[in-house]
């Protein structure tokens, strides 16, 4: 599980404690989706299953993101999504946390990559147990679980007064077929931070959201690594477990592409250095639009979402481009400043 910087916790009770908190959980929840989107890009054939999977995940991401936006809007924050020191650096540490060991790529998929990385990245405090149905303190680091419990219980503390934002910069657009939150009081913060937190880890008793409807990210991810779908089953005493129908994954249909690649690794004038340079282009303006949004435009948040949903295009194309013997370009995901 990713373990947070116990600075993190020490000054949340002051209002510019509490931003800077919340700046960095925005900074963290960005730093998931380029990787989550390379690994399912790299996925071709037979393993589409699997693709969309992962793009799914990548897309709740962004709709935490903006929930992240809205909560640090709404206690008077200005969240930053411009600049080139919030953008992260890939092979990169999370933002915020205390794992040294673990360093988050752009990388294909491999179960290796899953249980690695993307599964330490979701995992809740104490993970359910769940079976396999065959085909038949302040100044200790902690959770991401636990640190937005107790944001929630600092805003409740804090009641109304809390609340110094313009209401005016939240985000209500359609993300990943969910309303963001807008978020103006205690009630609707705390709706907000659940909407986090269950996608991301589910709950204390179910593998699902609060709403039972989606599996969380952790158990998304076990589901693919065990081959398994997770369900709701009542003939075993936990009410859920992993069976049919299987998820397969095919090894052979991964695009070899080259790891953490940088788009001045490839010769200026090649295919794959136009097509790394367009794509990098695109994400950093996504990242303008999505801080445009946050900050005071939320209509840009639409274009936002489509810019990421066309990365796919892009990034197929580049990562079927051979730079080596058996080795394939791929997605950088650079910011390249103002455009």
């Amino acid at each position: 599980m990713i373990v947070l910087q116990a600075r993190l916790f020490q000054t949340l009770k002051e209002p510019n404690g509490l931003r800077r908190a919340l700046q960095t959980a925005l900074e963290l929840e960005l730093a998931t989706i380029p990787p989550y989107l390379v690994a399912a890009y790299s996925l071709t054939g037979p393993n589409q299953p699997i693709a969309r999977l992962i793009r799914d995940v990548a897309r709740e991401e962004m709709l935490h993101l903006v929930l992240v936006a809205n909560l640090l809007n709404a206690v008077g924050g200005e969240p930053r999504l411009n600049e080139a020191a919030v953008v992260p650096n890939y092979p990169t540490h999370l933002p915020g946390a205390v794992q040294d060991d673990l360093l988050v790529p752009l990388a294909p998929f491999s179960h290796d990559l899953l249980r690695d990385v993307f599964m330490r990245i979701e995992e809740p405090e104490t993970p359910l147990v769940i079976p396999i149905v065959e085909a038949d303190a302040a100044t200790e680091p902690r959770t991401i679980g636990q640190f937005y419990a107790q944001v929630k219980q600092i805003i409740r503390d804090g009641g109304s007064a809390i609340f110094t934002g313009d209401p005016s910069r939240q985000i209500e657009t359609s993300v990943d077929d969910d309303d963001a939150i807008v978020v103006t009081d205690v009630e609707s913060a705390e709706r907000a931070i659940d909407v986090i937190v269950g996608q991301g880890e589910g709950t204390s008793t179910s593998p699902f959201d609060a709403e039972g409807r989606e599996a969380a990210h952790y158990y998304r991810f076990k589901a693919i690594l065990l081959g398994k779908t997770l369900r709701k089953d009542t003939n075993v005493p936990e009410g859920h477990s992993f069976g049919p129908p299987l998820i397969t994954f095919v090894p052979e249909n991964v695009l070899p592409m080259k790891a953490n690649l940088k788009a001045s690794e490839l010769p200026i004038d090649s295919p794959a250095r136009q097509r790394a340079d367009d794509l990098n282009l695109q994400y950093t303006r996504m990242l303008q639009l999505l801080h445009a949004g946050v900050n005071g435009r939320p209509a840009e948040i639409g274009d936002a979402v489509n810019i990421m949903t066309e990365f796919h295009g892009l990034a197929v194309q580049l990562m079927q481009i051979p730079i080596a013997p058996g080795v394939n370009a791929g997605p950088t995901f650079e910011f390249v400043g103002s455009l």
